[in-house]
């Protein structure tokens, strides 16, 4: 179970490898559900135990190009990071109180939050350092 959830972790993951996955794995494999349509026409990754659904892992609006990973059990799935436009949102909290702590830019700068709903507050910036020092003025 851990190497597939793993796999539904990674971003570059697809189920174009499903076939592959469950040939190795007859008995625990991923599976993959549309539901939806238009802008919310989206795709749900779990994992299934022959015709026994399980645990939601991935979820993915077809036209927004945003994923939703997820952990834990079936029924009590919690949300713990969103990709959307070379952004990563990491969160935290059990399922349905599930609160943003971190948010990973494209440039490599990191914010860091406390709080939760009306609370959440930024409390911390990394930067990213470029290696290249800056252009002299003219």
């Amino acid at each position: 179970e851990v190497p597939l959830r793993k796999y539904a972790g990674d971003c570059r993951a697809s189920a174009d490898h499903f076939p592959w996955l469950a040939s190795v794995s007859p008995a625990l494999c991923l599976s993959s559900e549309f539901e939806g349509a238009g802008e919310l026409r989206k795709e749900d990754w779990r994992l299934r135990r022959g015709e026994e659904v399980g645990a939601k892992l991935r979820m993915r609006f077809l036209q927004r190009s945003s994923v939703y990973h997820y952990e834990g059990e079936r029924g009590a799935e919690r949300k713990v990071r969103k990709c959307i436009e070379g952004m990563v949102i990491h969160y935290d909290g059990e399922k349905g109180m599930e609160r943003m702590v971190r948010a990973e830019f494209a440039d490599g700068n990191v914010h860091h939050y406390e709080g939760e709903g009306d609370t959440l507050r930024l409390v911390r910036t990394e930067l990213f350092a470029s290696s290249s020092p800056p252009a002299a003025a003219a």
